[in-house]
């Protein structure tokens, strides 16, 4: 006799049993100008939350800072200006409880083969936003400040050599680190298009960021610095309207104290486009020590969707 039980499981409950038990209400606007050449626009925004229902964290230290209650708003001025090859732009906010946000950066054509990029950004601890989605290395908007510095050269025909190095700090706690951070992060990428049916990119990417470290001894976590080196050859060639190969060949290294790691991505794409029908077809290989040294890599998906899987 064979006997089947279906257990459902505990978070399922909670997540049923919290199903419409919450309301969320957003009114907002936003007022423009701009001058008749369109060399100036700046503008004002207001937005306004209310929730049903209090939101209260579950009172970790890094979340003393965090939004609580029912309602908030966010009061905003954004400006934009245009002067010969330079554009200057940029946005200043505050929340509720009295945070402040802003960023403001250039770009310029310095000459006909060089590209520059610059951007400040600033968010206070206890600056809120729902919906903010602006430049950072923190997935919020929320505890950072940083400057980026970014460049594009065009030393010779069918070569591109790009880069940028970014140096941020968080004042005040995060997840998994104790205590104020800081930290930096570099790409250098070469580019070569020998045509317009191939090309090849050799990239470096070096990140250093904040993390906490146990100690043994004392059994209190202290900051140590978690470096991350990411070293990529990517080559893509369509001989054909049909054919088009792409191949990757992907090295990672990690560091934070005695602890190393490594790993590596190995792939081939073969697509194929016939009018309407496509298809897509991958082999890959990989090895990673732990999750530290995991590898993303695109994928594709359903019409007009896609997937950055992690593989470790």
């Amino acid at each position: 006799m064979i006997s089947l039980q279906v257990y459902r499981r505990p978070d399922s409950i909670v997540r049923l049993a919290n199903k419409k038990q919450a309301r969320e209400q957003i009114i907002g606007g936003n007022a423009t100008y701009q001058s008749r050449n369109r060399t100036l626009l700046a503008g004002i925004t207001a937005m306004a939350t209310h929730f049903s229902s209090p939101i209260q964290k579950a009172g970790l230290p890094y979340q003393r800072f965090e939004f609580s209650g029912t309602r908030n708003y966010n009061i905003g001025a954004n400006y934009a200006y245009t002067w010969q090859n330079v554009y200057l732009f940029g946005e200043t906010a505050i929340s509720r409880s009295g945070g402040m946000g802003t960023v403001n950066g250039m770009t310029a054509n310095l000459s006909n083969k060089v590209e520059l990029a610059m951007l400040y950004r600033y968010y206070a601890r206890d600056f809120h936003t729902f919906y903010g989605n602006t430049f950072g290395e923190g997935t919020r908007n929320i505890n950072e400040q940083g400057f980026y510095t970014g460049i594009k050269i065009k030393p010779f025909p069918k070569w591109d050599l790009t880069a940028y190095y970014d140096r941020f700090r968080f004042p005040c706690l995060r997840h998994r680190m104790d205590g104020p951070s800081q930290g930096d992060e570099y790409k250098l990428r070469l580019l070569f298009r020998p045509n317009r049916q191939s090309s090849l990119y050799a990239q470096f990417r070096a990140e250093s960021k904040g993390r906490n470290v146990a100690d043994n001894i004392t059994s209190i976590d202290y900051v140590g610095q978690a470096n991350r080196k990411n070293y990529l050859l990517y080559y893509e060639f369509t001989p054909t309207p049909v054919v088009n190969l792409r191949s990757r060949v992907h090295f990672i290294s990690f560091e934070l104290e005695s602890l190393q790691a490594t790993g590596y991505f190995i792939s081939q794409d073969i697509n194929f486009n016939f009018n309407k029908i496509r298809l897509s077809t991958r082999y890959a290989v990989f090895d990673t020590d732990d999750y530290e040294t995991r590898r993303y890599a695109f994928e594709r998906d359903v019409l007009y969707a896609f997937s950055i899987p992690a593989f470790s």
